[in-house]
Formats: C-alpha cells, structure tokens, sequence
C-alpha cells in the first residue's frame, strides 16, 4: 500500500492515498488513467499505469527497471516524478546501481 499511497497523492488524490495507506480500497476506480500511457515503460512491458494498478489489487509490482537517466530523457519535471514513484524504492535503487555499473 505504501507505494500506491505514494503515487496517489503525488498525483493529487489524497483521499485516496489516505484509504490505501490505511489498508483500505482506494475507491478511485479511474485512478490509473490519471497516469499518462507508456509513461516509465519497463524493458518487460509494464508502464505506470500497470504497476499502479498491482499495486491497488494489493499485488506487487515487479517491473525490470530502465535505466533512469534514460527513462527521463525528455519528460517534464511532473512526469518524471511520478515515473520514478512508480517504481518500488527498492527496485528503483537497484536499477539505478545496475545503470552505473
């Protein structure tokens, strides 16, 4: 829940967020539309859009993540904040290692 919290209120549903954090149903059936498509795109196929999506159903999200430098070629300071937040802290960070490496 704390990573689609983290994303809903990043995209200004804080009513939302509040209820997924509280372990409860978002309620905020066309949330993922919010997202614009194709945005954070993932080497296997999953996009913002998607990873929200598990994340509402209480599954996770286990993209492969692109290189971020890469991933934020070209997009607007608010689109690459929530493709970054799209992703998982961990799998972010691990991304980004693997990047520079």
């Amino acid at each position: 829940g704390a990573c689609a919290a983290r994303l809903l209120r990043l995209m200004g549903l804080d009513h939302a967020a509040d209820r997924v954090a509280s372990g409860e149903s978002a309620l905020a059936p066309f949330a993922t539309r919010a997202l614009p498509p194709d945005l954070a795109r993932s080497p296997d196929g999953d996009d913002a859009r998607s990873r929200l999506a598990h994340w509402l159903r209480g599954s996770p999200a286990v993209s492969v993540v692109p290189d971020p430098a890469a991933m934020l070629l070209g997009l607007e300071w608010c689109q690459a904040v929530l493709a970054l937040n799209s992703f998982a802290p961990s799998r972010l960070r691990s991304g980004a290692l693997e990047a520079a490496s």
